[in-house]
């Protein structure tokens, strides 16, 4: 008799909890969720939520179209390879030419150390991918160039897709200064990161060397040692200390459905889906929590090898006469301090056009594309006009 009453109390009391509000809302956030994960084993739905975009380029060249340079640490070949920017949501965006020039850089026209003619100004631009955009017809700096070749001013667009202050460093060193480039002016287009990446390179070839898949590996060699005697060589890593992300392949790049056929294949999915989707929120809050502790941040503007290749900036610039300017191209972190630092003479903040719309920009990636590319260029003309006319 007792049992019984105490096993009708228990069923009471799961009753009275299971119709408690708390409870039903407890069940219906998890029969939610349960029916939006069942829902997002459709690969669509997924892709319809969370694109995958994929760089990607084809060779022709045997020795690859991304090659180490010892030099600036990374050339591109003159042999036309082809590449291209792919979504899982819209497909090839855009197969475009992919070729360096005779110094391996992505300007389409050849460089010359001597001026054609001596009242002809130039100007050299460094920058990274914002500024090299060797994945569009015509860079910013070519549309600057073209505006103003008929009055007696080129562009040499010495950019180099992920680099930064180090490698700058290297193109004066080994490029300008060894080949005795004549300058009238010289460019910095600040971007992102730029002021805390390390020296640098690009390979589409390495991954071959170890019988691994051929696709692009981006080295950085990190840490406050920012001397040349720190830089270790493509040859100095293994295939699992590479970093790999671009699919490269012979010949052409290939059909949308070979392509998304490949790059699902390789998509891992991570479940449960929607948490997935807050992983990125946290880790950048996570990133912006923890960035003063990071030692390399923290030290970098007074590391001595980084502030010698700034001061050889500044003793260039003042030896030969040649002013020194700086373009916050793209939401450059620390451009204030770069401007300190280099002591331009005149620095211009250009970030607000990295925010010109989709209209401008790749989707999800945010690089600029061809619409976007004409318009920087031609809200900088003035600027290099100006510039130019000072001297």
């Amino acid at each position: 008799m007792r049992r019984g009453r105490r096993r009708a109390r228990r069923r009471s009391f799961l009753r009275r909890t299971l119709r408690h509000p708390f409870s039903l809302t407890i069940a219906s956030v998890f029969l939610t969720l349960a029916a939006v994960e069942l829902l997002f084993l459709s690969e669509n739905l997924r892709l319809a939520v969370r694109p995958v975009i994929r760089w990607a380029h084809a060779t022709n060249d045997p020795a690859g179209s991304i090659q180490y340079d010892e030099k600036v640490g990374v050339r591109l070949s003159e042999i036309p390879g082809e590449i291209g920017f792919w979504t899982s949501r819209h497909g090839w965006l855009f197969k475009n030419e992919l070729r360096g020039n005779n110094f391996g850089f992505s300007d389409p026209k050849n460089f010359s150390p001597r001026k054609r003619d001596p009242d002809l100004f130039r100007f050299i631009v460094m920058g990274d991918s914002f500024t090299a955009n060797l994945y569009l017809n015509r860079a910013w700096p070519e549309v600057v160039h073209q505006g103003l070749a008929d009055e007696g001013v080129e562009i040499y667009n010495m950019a180099i897709d992920g680099s930064g202050v180090p490698t700058w460093w290297r193109i004066l060193k080994n490029v300008i200064i060894k080949e005795d480039f004549e300058a009238d002016a010289i460019v910095l287009a600040i971007c992102c990161d730029n002021m805390h990446r390390h020296h640098y390179w690009l390979s589409d070839t390495n991954y071959r060397a170890h019988d691994a898949p051929p696709q692009l590996a981006i080295f950085y060699d990190s840490g406050d040692d920012y001397s040349m005697e720190s830089i270790r060589t493509p040859d100095d890593y293994s295939a699992v200390d590479q970093v790999g992300g671009w699919p490269v392949f012979e010949g052409s790049l290939p059909g949308h459905d070979e392509m998304r056929a490949l790059v699902m294949a390789q998509e891992e999915w991570e479940f449960p889906f929607v948490l997935s989707l807050l992983r990125p929120l946290l880790a950048r809050f996570r990133s912006q929590s923890t960035v003063g502790n990071q030692c390399p941040r923290g030290h970098q503007f007074s590391n001595e090898s980084f502030l010698k290749m700034i001061d050889d900036f500044k003793d260039f610039s003042r030896q030969r006469g040649i002013p020194l300017y700086g373009i916050d191209i793209a939401s450059a972190e620390d451009f204030e301090t770069a401007v300190d630092l280099f002591e331009f003479d005149e620095a211009i903040d250009f970030s607000p056009m990295n925010t010109m719309g989709e209209n401008h920009v790749l989707p999800i990636d945010g690089h600029w594309n061809e619409e976007g590319a004409r318009v920087v260029g031609e809200t900088l003309t003035p600027v290099f006009r100006e510039w130019a006319r000072a001297r």
